[in-house]
């Protein structure tokens, strides 16, 4: 996330504004991995990731969505672009979105992979 961030910030979005485009890249790395640190500290998660239910899984992307609005923000009101805060909810109701978009599009994937892979199990998955 850090170099593609650092990438689309550096050479597409802020190109003249080298804090800017590191301070938003770190937070868009960061908000994520902090959010599996604190589910990990707290036995939310394991390493092996065996805990991980749908329900576990989508509060970690409501909290990624959540942490990533609120950090960017922050940022933004201590800087200069104090007027954008009123578009919190919408970089909340994106991320979200995004989340989820990728999140079930992995699903379809993973789930047509093991209907190739496996063609006789079907009903063993447990839909």
């Amino acid at each position: 996330i850090l170099i593609a961030s650092w990438l689309a910030c550096f050479y597409y979005y802020f190109p003249d504004d080298f804090i800017r485009a590191a301070a938003g890249s770190a937070i868009s790395a960061g908000s994520p991995y902090l959010i599996y640190v604190l589910a990990r500290r707290y036995s939310f998660l394991d390493a092996s990731l065996t805990k991980l239910t749908s329900s576990r899984l989508l509060i970690c992307a409501a909290a990624c969505a959540g942490a990533n609005a609120l950090f960017h923000h922050l940022w933004l009101l201590f800087g200069e672009q104090a007027a954008h805060q009123k578009k919190a909810l919408v970089m909340l109701v994106g991320d979200m979105a995004g989340i989820l978009i990728v999140l079930y599009a992995m699903k379809l994937v993973l789930n047509r992979l093991n209907d190739r892979l496996n063609p006789a199990g079907k009903n063993q998955r447990g839909r």
